[in-house]
């Protein structure tokens, strides 16, 4: 009996470590076939921060931005406004709406249940996407989509979460 308890709470601290330390973004990845940042030399990134909605919080978009450019140089890409690989990096929020029929009873049989109205929730979320062009040739190479809600990334503090995304973005790459 002992033996099985000292399983049960290895297994659910493995269990809890696993859910709480996965930072990972998912993404819509497309790209043009043939598509490597290995024949760039460098990069220009221009950002959607003048039309930001109210709901985005600019900051944020500052450290994504700061991030990414870090990253890119790591990667041996050197910034510069002459650059024809150009990164595209815009961020907006848009409302979804979840409707949820029973309430707070989960149970159908409920005799309340034809006289309820729908129980409608609005949720915010924030889409990014990362759009890599060749502006010479003023095509786009490669895209990534990734959109998260507003309690996993809303602090420019978080400097976990802005990295997992950065890095989610640069590993399909």
């Amino acid at each position: 009996m002992n033996n099985f308890k000292n399983f049960l709470t290895i297994a659910t601290v493995i269990f809890l470590t696993g859910c709480v330390s996965n930072q990972s973004f998912y993404l819509k990845v497309d790209s043009v076939n043939g598509f490597t940042l290995l024949s760039y030399e460098d990069f220009y990134l221009e950002t959607n921060s003048e039309n930001l909605s109210p709901e985005v919080n600019p900051i944020v978009l500052e450290a994504i931005e700061s991030r990414l450019v870090s990253e890119l140089e790591l990667r041996g890409l050197d910034s510069s406004k002459d650059s024809n690989l150009v990164f595209e990096l815009s961020i907006s929020a848009k409302d979804e709406i979840e409707s949820n029929r029973f309430g707070p009873r989960s149970y159908y049989y409920d005799r309340r249940y034809f006289y309820l109205d729908d129980d409608i929730e609005t949720e915010e979320r924030f889409v990014l996407r990362l759009t890599i062009k060749d502006k010479a040739e003023d095509k786009s190479l490669w895209t990534g989509f990734t959109s998260w809600n507003q309690n996993r990334l809303n602090d420019s503090s978080d400097t976990e979460t802005i990295q997992a995304l950065v890095n989610s973005l640069l590993q399909e790459l």
